[in-house]
């Protein structure tokens, strides 16, 4: 089975190939029938090329649709997510600089996750976009970036 693996005390999600026995843990496994998507050989085309690798899917769910329809379903994904949650997200995504569809829908979401907290955060996002160059924190009723102190050179 490959299966999204979001284990808790892990920095960022992989893909993993797994024993369907390790992946259900003696509880029954749920299959979800797609009535619209690829062709098999496309579905399991993708989820292979997602073996081994960080991903910036934001869950299971994302994941699954992206290798069913070649997509990622969006909504409400951060609708739960607390503002520190919120900026824990973008911190661990500052320094990443591979770019692929599903980051530039992550990084959409989470945009516009921070601009429905009310909080001020003209110091990171403008009418273009959003800047992931450097840290961000809370700092009263703003989010601020965060210096980068580490050394040059």
């Amino acid at each position: 089975m490959i299966h999204f693996d979001d284990t808790a005390g892990r920095k960022k999600a992989s893909v993993v190939l797994v024993p369907m026995d390790d992946f259900a843990h003696g509880a029954p496994v749920e299959v979800v029938n797609y009535s619209q998507r690829d062709l098999p050989d496309v579905v399991m085309g993708r989820a292979s090329s997602q073996l081994g690798n960080s991903t910036d899917f934001l869950n299971a769910g994302h994941f699954t649709h992206w290798c069913m329809k070649g997509f990622v379903q969006t909504g409400a994904d951060f609708r739960n997510k607390t503002v520190g949650e919120l900026i824990d997200m973008f911190n661990r995504d500052v320094g990443n600089n591979g770019w692929v569809y599903s980051r530039s829908i992550f990084l959409g979401l989470l945009r516009n996750a921070f601009l429905a907290t009310g909080l001020d955060c003209s110091s990171f996002i403008d009418e273009t976009g959003m800047s992931i160059r450097n840290r961000i924190a809370l700092d009263g009723q703003q989010i601020v970036v965060v210096p980068d102190t580490s050394p040059k050179g």
